[in-house]
């Protein structure tokens, strides 16, 4: 079915050879008559992206990709373009997590996370200075971008420009997977495990007695966690006394019987 920007019920047109199915969806928005006339199985999707007046967009695209699920998409013509950088200041018990979302002018956004233990405002900052050199470049040149902001730096970069270019990095890789319509794990060699084990931290918060981080831990455990890290040693810092240091043993004893021996204690 040829496309034609002035038919409303346009599907652009499907190939077929040797059993693959290549559907061109036409530039036209999302219609019903798109999944009344589609293929059983679509193999290629091709899905020219332009966004401008009744023309598919990134949001229609991501829509039509998640109702056909197709072997491969292929985006065309996708102009994206960063039109604001937002950072988030998590509290986090003992520090504080920063996430950055990067918003663009096709409604595809991305979170990275550059957390600095104890710096946060000057990662905030940091990631504020940037902003102002990010709005308006395409987030999918990632590998360019974060080059030029490491290369550009007046001074040498430490970790706080580092933790910044971090954050937006991975930011941007986000948007260009969700751009792709891939996991992000394909861009980057793809995936080398089915799961990853975890370990908890902070499951302890608020206890300061044996038997108390034994009741914590037991709730730990039974939400799945196998491994559990945690500071015993309290307030002490670089010296105890004796009276710190058998207290610390006894939180510790009194959370490996809560736990059982098949779970790892990190401590």
């Amino acid at each position: 079915v040829s496309a034609a920007h002035s038919d409303p019920s346009s599907i652009g047109f499907v190939l077929e050879a040797d059993g693959v199915f290549i559907w061109h969806t036409g530039d036209t928005l999302f219609h019903r008559s798109l999944l009344a006339q589609r293929p059983a199985v679509v193999d290629l999707l091709i899905l020219p992206i332009n966004g401008k007046g009744n023309n598919m967009n990134a949001v229609d695209a991501v829509r039509l990709t998640r109702i056909l699920q197709p072997a491969y998409v292929l985006p065309m013509h996708l102009r994206l373009k960063i039109t604001d950088i937002k950072t988030f200041n998590v509290y986090t018990y003992r520090t504080n997590y920063v996430f950055v979302k990067i918003e663009t002018d096709e409604g595809i956004s991305g979170i990275g996370e550059g957390t600095l233990e104890y710096k946060e405002h000057a990662l905030l900052g940091a990631i504020e200075d940037l902003k102002r050199v990010l709005i308006g470049q395409d987030p999918r040149e990632v590998e360019r971008i974060c080059h030029e902001l490491y290369r550009d730096s007046y001074w040498r970069v430490g970790p706080v420009l580092q933790s910044a270019i971090s954050a937006l990095n991975i930011a941007m890789w986000d948007i260009k997977a969700k751009a792709l319509q891939v996991p992000l794990y394909e861009l980057l060699g793809g995936k080398v495990r089915d799961s990853v084990r975890m370990y908890a931290n902070v499951w302890f918060a608020g206890a300061k007695e044996p038997d108390e981080f034994a009741a914590a831990a037991k709730k730990a455990v039974a939400m799945g966690v196998t491994a559990l890290k945690w500071d015993p040693f309290g307030k002490a810092y670089l010296y105890m006394d004796n009276q710190e240091f058998f207290h610390a043993i006894e939180i510790v004893e009194a959370v490996r019987a809560a736990v059982g021996s098949s779970v790892d204690l990190l401590i």
